[in-house]
């Protein structure tokens, strides 16, 4: 969770720089505006679900059973939301945009499983850094996308959940199916 959260932050400065050496454009971000949207979306959630998990107990134990089907079904909703009204965009540049998006998940897994490799972690943390690296909170994204920019712009993050969905399973399945490292 603290690597997930640093990453989150640093990404907040990281992106416009990396918008502009690697596709010659600023983009101006209202960093404020940014930060508050995060936590909003992440932070006050977040610690509510704490504070209900230690405030409201059996509550919780009642609704935990069905909690990860309902965030599921909310990501299913908005990205399905972003591809109705980006039908046109994605039909447009949808194929360049969705290798792009396979390949910056690959590089991010693989990116992952190495360096857990070159610091010699066991079979699990290498794994679990493989997968913190690869797949990223694109349900985030999108929302901030759609919160600051233009709804085009939440389209490789809309793709980027399809994917990493995908490629998680494929991964998963691959780390099960291997013998104990």
């Amino acid at each position: 969770m603290a690597l997930t959260a640093t990453a989150t932050l640093v990404a907040l400065g990281l992106m416009p720089v990396l918008t502009w050496l690697l596709g010659g454009v600023w983009v101006p971000v209202d960093m404020g505006a940014l930060f508050f949207s995060i936590l909003k979306i992440v932070i006050l959630p977040v610690a509510l679900g704490l504070a209900a998990h230690r405030y409201c107990e059996g509550l919780c134990a009642r609704a935990l059973p069905f909690l990860p089907a309902a965030s599921s079904l909310t990501i299913i909703l908005v990205v399905a939301g972003i591809i109705a009204i980006n039908a046109d965009n994605i039909l447009t540049t949808g194929a360049t945009l969705l290798l792009v998006v396979i390949c910056h998940n690959l590089c991010g897994l693989g990116i992952g499983y190495i360096a857990a490799t070159i610091w010699e972690f066991d079979a699990p943390r290498r794994r679990a850094l493989c997968l913190e690296i690869g797949t990223q909170n694109s349900g985030l994204a999108s929302a901030l996308a759609l919160a600051h920019f233009t709804p085009a712009s939440a389209i490789a993050g809309a793709l980027f959940s399809v994917w990493q969905n995908i490629s998680g399973a494929l991964f998963a399945n691959w780390s099960h199916t291997r013998k104990a490292e």
